[in-house]
């Protein structure tokens, strides 16, 4: 018989902090932890629905998440062909959904939605076009704003009312002038444009008095403040650090060689031991004439001989003796000149000397750099300061010499937060994108949601509906208002981790508004930054792509022509013009994954990935995906390779994709061996092809009944596990398909089938005889059934009796009816474990979810792991306390020969050895530690008769 194939062409993708664009990290103490509850139990289910719908605009790929916007539930898909279809969907609840375009990210598309219960079980459908977005982008303004009346609003209802069109339009409006530059043009984050900020800012607060019935007040002109509870001046000053003593560096008697300069600093140290930076004034002494001395405390000789510069504080003063060779630099080492250890958030100082040509040793004032700046950072002065676990290279350069030591920080936090640009320089009157990467490294799980504030809320604010921000590529704006440093404090709502990262106003500084062309750009092309306070002389602009400098070919005040170093990736590109630094904003370089070395390995392996463009500042930059499993964090990371760890819980064959800082790869496949057991071999066949029939195995032998070949089937046939041998038994009473059996006191009930048959019989292997009993109350085919604690349950079935759960009790032969599955459960598989019913997989079109019917609480459970690949007619057998889900048929109607082994105490799958060939509605068994997999479809769509054995 020839099954009907339903297709589905959708690949699951899930974000970094589903799915955050990772962004350098920058200088900020270690991150702190507010402790957490502990977690709540799995949630009791109430129903489902799929999403789907349309995405407005031309491109090449979307990235669509789907979430609740209680954070319950979180979910993406990729799209390619102009519309999204989501499974698994809550009702009950609002639901946000975000289309992020692949070739410019900084276009995202968005639509909001309330899915009552009515939608249980059904289509639902939510087109995301500018209108939706408009409306979106309103509900989340006024979460921001706490505009209670707006957001207790359904929002069918709001796009209804029409006192608030003229509100609604408005904003519409706005988004329609911005997409007038193409997708690929747009060159700032769609909701965070300036116009667009501006407009919500006025409409939101209008619709909400209008909906309290309030006069609309005109918006305000004032900076907007931070919303409640968002920190908005500088807390309460620690104890007032008074320096007792002045410490001079590197020291109060320093040799240099005559063609270097000493940076001078002074610490101060109060009674209590604490210590802190602080700016003197220079006194000169002896020969000052002979050189020069900058405000940040540079020494530059014109002459060889000896100097002396007093420092002064208030009424401290400490004298330093400087003396200068007469010879030039010949060698550098460092101190310590040896790999260390450091504990994280502990500041080390470092100094560099080194050997003039007279063979004279001399202090040097090197550059310094770091191979990465996720582990920690280095001041000019040389102080380390690590930030998270990790290794690094620290190297200092002086003149044409360099030294390298490497530096290991231990920490016992995994989690880290960064932001990008990294310390940025923002022009006074501009607004600057700021992203935010945070990622715990023990879990490897990434954060999406993020509260920030401003210290001193005079140099800077976020424009209000950036004040907290989620998503797919969480990115908010900064509005620079007068010269100053402060700090940013950033807050990772859902794990309360917070850092802080420095950030400056200045005026006079060199600011990138814009690149051309668009984002992506590869290695090597040329491109034009635009903006304004660049030099004229090229060789006065640097400008770095994350840490790589480009090559800056000209350049005006207000543009600069560079070309895209050899080994950029992904990141940000900053400025800085005659020595003044500047910001920075984001670019896109797509990786590529050419290779996984070997294509094929089970889970737990360790392969290699090679390619191009992977990201070098941090391993944890490369999110890899082995289908919708996130794999471990790359080890030996360069930027055409690198390594990682096989995750568990994948199908037999997945598709791989490398995440750089957010920018999506393209696909490459890899066959999951499994482990070396079920071991496999194949017994006689039996006497009848067929599928959808069901087995079960009771003293040595296993039950074949019912099923289909040309017409549906009565025969039941019996195979001998000890003599390899079949036997054919008395019929069923009537012919039937996709029967629901389960065994009890060592007879076969069978329950169902095929024309929704509400019948049951039980046959008695010990004399070889049928009898009918009471049916069901809800007739079903397809339906699956177990045995515990001498009653019988039969869940789901086809069609709008996909939900029916009945309980039978053969001591009264009556049946009762249970509740209803969350959701419709056709062909799916299941076993009872610990007083609960699992169900498996299923579904017209194949699921991946699995949930677990409570019997004595009678409640669905959900937020079980799913199974790593959709699955329906597939069969479950138990053995040692595990279940086994063997073959089935996949979202194509493609038969499969995976086997899954799931733990119901650790919640986890793994992937085991495959069949010998594809079986799909297979009638499969469990006698002692063996399978045994008889008949159903093989992929050629023919019914079969063989018989395979898996021994565990």
């Amino acid at each position: 018989m020839k099954k009907s194939l339903l297709a589905l062409s959708v690949s699951l993708v899930f974000l970094a902090g589903c799915q955050n664009t990772p962004v350098s990290p920058t200088p900020s103490p270690s991150p702190t932890t507010v402790p957490t509850p502990s977690p709540s139990a799995p949630p009791v289910f109430a129903g489902e629905t799929t999403l789907k719908g349309s995405i407005a605009l031309d491109a090449l790929a979307v990235i669509v998440e789907v979430s609740t916007t209680d954070g319950a539930f979180r979910k993406a898909v990729e799209s390619t062909n102009k519309n999204y279809r989501m499974g698994s969907v809550p009702v009950g609840k609002q639901v946000r959904v975000q289309a992020q375009y692949k070739n410019n990210p900084r276009v995202i598309l968005s639509g909001r939605m309330d899915i009552t219960p009515e939608q249980r079980e059904k289509e639902t459908t939510l087109n995301l076009t500018l209108e939706s977005t408009a409306t979106d982008l309103i509900y989340a303004k006024a979460a921001e704003l706490n505009m209670s009346t707006l957001l207790a609003l359904p929002v069918a209802q709001f796009e209804a009312n029409e006192k608030l069109t003229s509100q609604r339009q408005a904003v519409l409006q706005v988004l329609q002038n911005i997409m007038k530059t193409p997708i690929d043009a747009q060159m700032q984050a769609l909701q965070s444009h300036p116009d667009l900020v501006a407009k919500l800012k006025e409409a939101v607060p209008a619709i909400e008095s209008i909906l309290s019935g309030k006069p609309v007040t005109l918006p305000s002109t004032e900076p907007t403040a931070a919303p409640s509870g968002t920190p908005t001046t500088a807390p309460s000053a620690p104890s007032v650090f008074t320096p007792t003593k002045l410490l001079l560096k590197p020291g109060k008697s320093v040799t240099i060689a005559k063609d270097t300069s000493l940076k001078l600093w002074v610490v101060g140290m109060d009674d209590f031991g604490r210590t802190q930076n602080i700016t003197p004034l220079w006194v000169p002494g002896a020969n000052s004439a002979n050189a020069d001395l900058t405000a940040a405390g540079v020494f530059t000789p014109r002459a060889a001989g000896t100097y002396s510069y007093t420092a002064t504080s208030g009424n401290l003063s400490e004298t330093l003796s400087i003396t200068v060779t007469d010879s030039e630099l010949d060698s550098l080492s460092l101190i310590p000149d040896t790999n260390i250890t450091l504990d994280s958030n502990v500041p080390f100082e470092l100094k560099a000397e080194g050997k003039d040509k007279a063979g004279n040793t001399v202090t040097v004032t090197p550059s310094w750099e770091l191979s990465n700046n996720f582990v920690g950072t280095v001041d000019e002065n040389g102080v380390f300061k690590g930030t998270q676990a990790g290794r690094v290279d620290l190297t200092a350069r002086a003149r044409s010499f360099s030294a390298t030591i490497a530096i290991t920080v231990q920490s016992n936090s995994s989690f880290f937060l960064e932001m990008n640009p990294n310390s940025p320089v923002i022009l006074t009157g501009k607004d600057q994108a700021i992203q935010i990467l945070a990622q715990d490294l023990a879990t490897n799980v990434s954060a999406f949601a993020f509260q920030f504030s401003v210290l001193d809320s005079s140099i800077g604010q976020f424009l209000s509906q950036d004040s907290s921000i989620s998503g797919i590529n969480p990115t908010a704006t900064f509005r620079a208002m007068k010269p100053g440093t402060t700090e940013i404090r950033v807050r990772d709502i859902l794990s309360n981790v917070t850092a802080t990262f420095p950030i400056t106003v200045a005026d006079n500084v060199p600011f990138i508004s814009s690149m051309s062309p668009a984002t992506p750009v590869v290695p090597g092309q040329t491109i034009t930054l635009s903006g304004e306070g660049f030099s004229p002389n090229p060789s006065e602009n640097q400008v770095f792509f994350n840490r790589i400098q480009g090559s800056v070919l000209s350049s005006t005040p207000s543009q600069i022509v560079v070309t895209v170093p050899i080994g950029a990736f992904s990141g940000h590109v900053s400025i800085t013009s005659s020595g003044r630094k500047g910001n920075g904003i984001p670019y896109v370089i797509s990786p590529t994954l050419q290779n996984i070395i070997p294509q094929e390995g089970i889970e737990g392996a360790l392969v290699t990935l090679t390619g191009q463009y992977f990201s070098t500042d941090n391993p944890a930059h490369n999110a890899v995906f082995f289908g919708s499993q996130k794999a471990s964090i790359p080890l030996n990371v360069t930027g055409s390779s690198m390594q990682v760890i096989v995750p568990s819980n994948l199908g037999s064959e997945v598709d791989v994709s490398v995440r750089v800082k957010g920018q999506l790869s393209n696909f490459q496949k890899f066959t999951v061996s499994g482990a070396n057991l079920p071991n496999w071999d194949e017994r006689l066949a039996a006497p009848t092809s067929r599928s959808g029939a069901q087995a079960n195995a009771i003293s040595g032998k296993v039950y074949v009944i019912g099923g289909a070949q040309s017409d549906r089937s009565d025969k039941l046939e019996a195979y001998d596990v000890t003599t390899n041998t079949w036997s054919t038994l008395l019929p069923m009473p009537s012919s039937r398909a996709d029967v629901a059996t389960t065994v009890l006191d060592d007879r076969i009930f069978v329950i169902g089938g095929s024309g929704e048959s509400n019948r049951l019989d039980r046959y008695d292997p010990a004399t070889n005889t049928w009898l009918n009993l009471q049916g069901m109350t809800t007739g079903r085919s397809g339906a699956t059934a177990v045995t515990y604690r001498g009653k019988i349950y039969v869940i789901g079935g086809n069609g709008s009796n996909g939900r029916v759960v009945e309980e039978y009790n053969p001591d009264t032969n009556k049946w009762t009816t249970k509740r209803n599955s969350p959701s419709r459960r056709f062909n799916a598989g299941s076993a009872v474990y610990n007083g609960k019913v699992y169900v498996f997989g299923g579904g017209e079109i194949a699921e991946d979810r699995v949930n677990a019917y409570d019997v004595d609480k009678d409640e669905w459970i959900t937020a079980l792991a799913p199974i790593p690949k959709p699955v329906t007619k597939a069969q479950v057998v138990l053995i040692n306390s595990k279940a086994y889900l063997i073959g089935g048929e996949d979202q194509n109607g493609v038969e499969q020969d995976s086997v899954y082994e799931y733990d119901f105490v650790a919640d986890k799958w793994r992937t085991l050895k495959r069949l010998p060939s594809a079986r799909g509605g297979a009638a499969v068994a469990a006698y002692g530690s063996r399978i045994y997999v008889i008949g159903g479809f093989d992929s050629n769509n023919n019914t079969v008769t063989t018989t395979f054995r898996g021994t565990l």
